[in-house]
């Protein structure tokens, strides 16, 4: 990416002034689920047409050339509903350092954050920072982990496994210390709903510990499931990190989208050979629900290619998944 878009895109966060009555197209868009940003872009503008409002995350690295941001922001050109591009978009974030959607202290069942979390306070999941008011250590991977509490659960589904291949999940993960851990948390790994291993380290495993478990995937996509089951009673927390898997999984990847005749296209990559299954929703609040529309083959370049979708002025979130 040239420095002239670097700092284009660095400056969406420093504007203010939006009008969001006179939206020329709002997009927000994930990689396989996972939130990227919303943008809102205002016909007739120029400098200022652009407003990263912030809703989910970071805006991604745009993919190097003329996106239209580059094109409103260094260039000065006024927006036309006929403009094409809208703006590239980066790899895939699993989140599985649980840094994304940043938090001060902690927070129960943030949104944006990629994982699916359940419950609320005393008694559900969520991420805190480094120096919380739960008094967990300092995270192994970044500045933040994600937190068990009592009977919460923390899960994600996950595209990209190759069945009939033996996978091992790693993590590391710690107890909560000091007098408000009653007994210790303990906790279940699911894989599909099916418990793959169960942990009961026991109250005095405040340090950060590697784990691992393994499980064979019998599809492509599986939904990946941290369960506290807190068989000591009581108020208990276990703080997880850095998940990985053993060989890495290649999951779809949304590459780019772009606005052509009042349509959207967009395209992605698969694993060689599989199809791309394009879904759809209006919103990620938990329990999200994702619809299918389309279902592509591969082109002569690899690429999945999804045309003359509907754009609205309303939000709009998109995934790849495969068969």
């Amino acid at each position: 990416m040239n420095g002239r878009l670097k700092s284009a895109l660095r400056s969406l966060a420093s504007i203010s002034e939006f009008d969001p009555k006179r939206p020329l197209f709002r997009l927000q868009l994930t990689d396989d689920g996972r939130p990227f940003c919303c943008v809102d872009l205002i016909e007739g503008s120029t400098g200022k047409a652009c407003h990263e409002r912030r809703c989910r995350r970071q805006l991604p690295p745009a993919a190097a050339g003329n996106s239209l941001i580059e094109k409103v922001l260094t260039r000065r050109t006024r927006l036309r509903r006929t403009d094409a591009e809208i703006i590239g978009l980066s790899a895939l974030d699993l989140n599985l350092g649980f840094e994304k959607t940043r938090v001060s202290n902690y927070q129960y069942s943030p949104l944006g954050a990629v994982w699916t979390f359940s419950g609320g306070t005393d008694n559900g999941s969520g991420l805190l920072a480094n120096g919380s008011g739960f008094s967990n250590p300092n995270a192994p991977e970044g500045t933040q982990a994600a937190f068990v509490q009592k009977y919460g659960t923390l899960s994600q589904t996950i595209s990209g496994f190759s069945p009939g291949t033996t996978y091992t999940m790693s993590f590391s993960a710690a107890q909560r210390p000091g007098p408000n851990q009653h007994g210790g948390q303990s906790w279940a790994v699911k894989i599909d709903g099916t418990v793959i291993t169960n942990y009961n380290p026991g109250p005095g495993a405040t340090a950060y510990t590697g784990y691992a478990a393994s499980f064979v995937a019998i599809s492509r996509n599986h939904t990946l499931t941290f369960v506290g089951t807190d068989l000591a009673g009581g108020d208990n927390t276990v703080f997880i990190d850095g998940v990985r898997f053993s060989p890495p999984i290649i999951p779809p990847v949304i590459q780019s989208v772009g606005l052509v005749a009042g349509g959207i296209f967009l395209t992605a990559t698969v694993q060689p050979g599989l199809s791309g299954v394009l879904m759809t929703a209006t919103n990620l609040t938990p329990p999200v629900s994702w619809r299918s529309v389309h279902t592509n083959p591969p082109n002569a370049a690899g690429q999945v290619v999804f045309t003359n979708l509907p754009a609205t002025n309303s939000q709009q979130f998109y995934r790849v998944a495969t068969p």
